[in-house]
């Protein structure tokens, strides 16, 4: 008769009870050092399969893609999901007083489960116990049973032995059943969607164009025959679309203005293009467009002829429109937004009757943060919508073309950046930080399938799913210094051909910036020498975030994944401040030890104030916030998302002024503040700039003038008179095909 056990693992002084899903820690007591306390933390399913497969592991190399196996089942899942898992886990060992056991992290590979010697042998499930006392039991029954056996020769149970003779068939059948089982779905399976190559990192890659520039967004024509894709120049920031015959290096463009094109598409039958535009000198103003394509034959080439372009739907300002086919050519899907404060929906515009539908549902009816992305499989006559969730989260919503009835979905816990359909299979295939996944819609088998160079994009493949294209290049930027008493750029404050961003000026002229120079964003300090020092080491991968530094220099508060994480720059060590629950997003830092951040947790995006003595929250507006300084302890400074204008009220009022009117929302996070300025970005047209707004007498000029390649991300040294600009540099991007016939 077997004995239930209790499940649990030991490690130290940390117990893990697995029936129970709970950690249990026993710690000195602060009151009795002879006595030791016992806390008990709940486990989150994903932290328990974790530490259950370290331990299984323990003191051996994991890597990622073990973790995918074992503990996310195979499920399509992101390195930020991976690493907050794992950091949630140390977060459990470290709070156990513990210091035998530990998680290695061993760059660019995995994790290794640190487990000493000398409690090895502790660190054991009740199963690895169990199995250890079975063994021996076994091995002295045999023995037993050998001399039993050897003095009742002839004698039998015949019980035993029936049950012995049996078992093992029904086993075997049991076996094979399942077999079988598994076999024919799989074949099912198969039936159901084309196969895709096992190994595309063995497939050769061809640079298919050779323009000095930036080269993207390629799209093969439906017959083969053409490459169109987006240039831009080295020398302007505007992009026109160009078509290239395959196996020539000749590549013709189809537009010559000083406009922005993105996003172009062609139509079933490959005789029109439709494409949207930004017009950079009038406030980024965007349309959509369509190119009537026609072919004029020469004796020694095909050239392409713009028969006709025309502006078929106006979208908002500052708009990025992912464009597609309806299945007959006569309309367009594609997503819009009104502006940037508002999510993206996606709409069916008829070519026919010019009517507009909104297909996906409006932000009153929960789809708060927008559908950004789709694509259309035109045999099967269905839509695939990605929809931003949360930071790290989306859902892939599969849709009849026709009447917009569900078909499919499913959510994934990463930021998917495009989906296309493998020709007219029943797979997707969905991109991620340079990791491109097959999803079976049906089945919910997913795949890694390849796993990009740094600097790659997402793929697009041919029609007849042979080729996959995609651009690689590098792109690099720096922080320039400004001297505001010479007018003049007086420096280049680091440069590493790495992507710097977010400088922030502290004591004695140095600069804190985030930088990926160490292969993922870590933040760093640039001294007055330019010397610059990695300040962090992240148990995450972030991507540019909004961040504060604490007054003394000793903690760095950042946003990851809708929570603030303070990294304490001495201790090497990260905690969590303020957790999801209450949606936090853009941190600042008041004189009085306490945090600002916004938060769309009462419906609203509202400042919020934390105090990090007593933990309390308390919102400091009611009319809309996004981001906020407070100035003098009394007065708060703030930014609204679904309005221009820097506005002011005293923390004591709930009265509000607004001080800037000609304040552009683009401006939500990245404006300075000192004691007598406010220091904001301004477009005029086609010029951009830095502006400085005096208090005092209510004047604002422009200080430091724009080119293309300044980003909006800059910071002020008060005592210095400096400001610092993030520049982006030269780009080169090639677009590359993977033939995987």
């Amino acid at each position: 008769m077997s004995k239930n056990l209790n499940q649990k693992l030991e490690l130290g002084t940390l117990i893990i009870d697995i029936d129970r899903s709970v950690a249990l820690f026993s710690n000195p007591s602060e009151s009795n050092p002879n006595k030791r306390d016992q806390q008990t933390v709940t486990l989150e399913p994903r932290v328990l399969s974790l530490i259950l497969y370290f331990h299984s592991q323990r003191n051996r190399l994991v890597t990622r893609d073990e973790l995918i196996e074992h503990v996310w089942q195979g499920k399509v899942v992101s390195e930020n999901a991976i690493n907050r898992a794992v950091s949630q886990l140390r977060k459990i060992l470290n709070r156990a007083d513990q210091k035998s056991t530990s998680i290695e992290t061993v760059s660019r590979k995995g994790y290794i489960l640190q487990v000493s010697e000398s409690d090895n042998h502790h660190s054991r499930t009740n199963d690895e116990n169990a199995a250890e006392a079975n063994q021996k039991n076994s091995n002295q029954s045999t023995l037993v049973d050998s001399g039993h056996n050897h003095h009742s020769a002839g004698k039998s149970d015949p019980e035993a032995l029936s049950q012995g003779s049996n078992a093992k068939p029904l086993w075997i059948f049991g076996i094979i059943i399942f077999a079988v089982f598994i076999l024919v779905l799989e074949l099912i399976i198969f039936s159901r969607s084309q196969s895709l190559p096992k190994k595309f990192e063995q497939l050769e890659r061809v640079i298919e164009t050779s323009l000095p520039g930036v080269e993207h967004s390629a799209r093969p024509s439906p017959d083969g025959q053409w490459l169109l894709f987006v240039h831009q120049d080295e020398k302007n920031e505007s992009q026109a679309l160009y078509l290239k015959p395959f196996g020539m290096s000749k590549a013709y463009p189809l537009t010559s203005d000083e406009l922005q094109h993105f996003s172009p598409v062609w139509s079933p039958d490959g005789k029109q293009i439709a494409f949207a535009s930004w017009n950079n000198r009038n406030q980024r103003q965007c349309h959509i467009s369509i190119i009537d394509l026609n072919f004029a034959e020469t004796k020694t080439e095909q050239k392409p002829v713009v028969e006709n372009r025309r502006v078929v739907s106006r979208c908002g300002n500052r708009a990025r429109p992912a464009i597609d086919w309806a299945a007959n050519g006569q309309a367009l899907f594609y997503t819009d937004r009104e502006s940037i404060a508002d999510p993206y929906q996606v709409f069916y515009h008829s070519l026919i009757t010019q009517n507009k539908d909104q297909v996906s549902l409006p932000p009153q009816m929960g789809n708060f943060r927008g559908d950004f992305f789709i694509t259309a499989q035109h045999q099967n006559n269905r839509l695939a919508i990605v929809r931003y969730l949360a930071v790290g989260q989306s859902k892939i919503l599969v849709l009849d073309s026709h009447n917009y009835s569900s078909i499919a979905e499913f959510e994934v816990d990463f930021q998917v950046s495009r989906v296309e359909w493998f020709t007219d299979s029943d797979q997707l295939i969905i991109a991620n930080e340079g990791n491109w996944w097959s999803y079976d819609i049906f089945s919910g088998m997913r795949t890694l399938i390849y796993k990009a160079e740094q600097g790659s994009s997402s793929p697009i493949i041919s029609a007849d799913g042979k080729n996959f294209y995609y651009s690689q290049g590098q792109f690099n930027s720096e922080i320039e210094l400004f001297d505001l008493t010479k007018k003049q750029y007086i420096d280049v404050a680091f440069n590493s051909s790495e992507l710097e961003f977010a400088p922030r000026f502290i004591a004695n002229n140095q600069i804190v910036f985030l930088s990926n120079r160490s292969g993922q964003f870590e933040f760093w300090l640039s001294n007055a020498q330019s010397q610059a020092t990695q300040l962090s080491q992240l148990p995450f991968a972030i991507s540019p975030t909004t961040y504060v530094v604490s007054p003394d220099h000793q903690f760095i508060y950042y946003q990851y994944h809708d929570e603030i994480y303070r990294w304490d720059i001495n201790r090497q060590d990260n905690s969590l401040i303020i957790d999801a629950t209450h949606r936090p997003y853009v941190v600042a830092w008041t004189d009085q030890q306490q945090l600002i951040y916004s938060s769309e947790k009462s419906g609203e995006w509202q400042l919020w104030r934390f105090d990090l003595s007593s933990g309390m929250h308390q919102q400091l507006t009611q009319r809309g916030g996004y981001s906020g300084k407070i100035i003098d302890e009394h007065w708060l400074y703030f930014t609204k998302l679904h309005q221009d204008g820097l506005w002011r009220k005293r923390l004591d009022s709930e009265e509000e002024e607004l001080i800037i009117d000609d304040f552009p929302r683009v401006n939500w996070i990245n404006w300075t503040i000192t004691d007598h300025h406010i220091y904001f970005h301004q477009s005029q047209g086609a010029t951009a700039s830095i502006m400085r707004f005096n208090f005092a007498t209510n004047e604002q000029v422009m200080i430091v003038p724009f080119s293309s390649q300044h980003a909006n991300s800059f910071d002020f040294a008060n005592d210095a008179n400096t400001l610092a600009i993030v520049s982006n540099q030269d780009l080169e991007y090639k677009i590359i095909r993977l033939s995987i016939d």
